[in-house]
């Protein structure tokens, strides 16, 4: 590929990024107006590249492997799990995106049969975990907020899809958000 975004990282750098971004404080990632500077941001859309379980439904299996292996390699997938949902976040609503993000691709697996269903913690867990936590409303003012983040296409398409994955590959976890809001 000619650009690094047109395929995900190395399992290693993904690690090291979830690391970074577990030690990021909003003193230092947030800009004058509230919202994420340009730099974290690009480094969260990163991630969120990197955590894309929407190719598991548009790929044969064959392509899938190829392109998903590391979700078939038990270890990986612990560590990453671990390094996720375990441990504190310098940033909680930050490491709750990341989370977020995280229950998706869990759930897509298991729909795929790239995880296997024990492999690791409940995706509706972490989903919890991830909008208890305030994963929404953290993306609404602090990542779609950002200045400049309709000027990326690339921001806005990783966000959409992230959204519009939970919507589609979740939407008893959306119906249950939605009748506790006019709880």
């Amino acid at each position: 590929p000619l650009f690094r975004s047109q395929c995900p990282l190395s399992k290693e750098s993904v690690v090291e990024l979830v690391e970074f971004l577990k030690g990021v404080s909003a003193e230092k990632a947030l800009g004058e107006d509230g919202t994420l500077d340009p730099v974290y941001l690009c480094l969260l859309v990163g991630l969120l590249y990197c955590l894309n379980a929407e190719p598991l439904r548009e790929m044969d299996a064959e392509e899938e492997a190829e392109f998903y292996e590391s979700l078939t390699v038990f270890d990986y997938v612990n560590e990453l799990n671990g390094k996720i949902v375990d441990g504190e976040w310098e940033w909680e609503e930050l490491g709750d995106v990341v989370k977020l993000a995280w229950s998706l691709v869990i759930c897509v697996g298991k729909k795929q049969e790239a995880l296997a269903d024990d492999d690791l913690i409940d995706e509706e867990q972490v989903f919890g975990q991830a909008v208890t936590g305030g994963a929404l409303s953290f993306l609404r003012k602090t990542v779609v907020g950002a200045s400049g983040f309709f000027d990326e296409e690339y921001y806005v398409r990783k966000v959409h899809g992230l959204v519009t994955g939970l919507l589609v590959n979740m939407p008893l976890k959306i119906k249950q958000l939605r009748e506790i809001g006019r709880a």
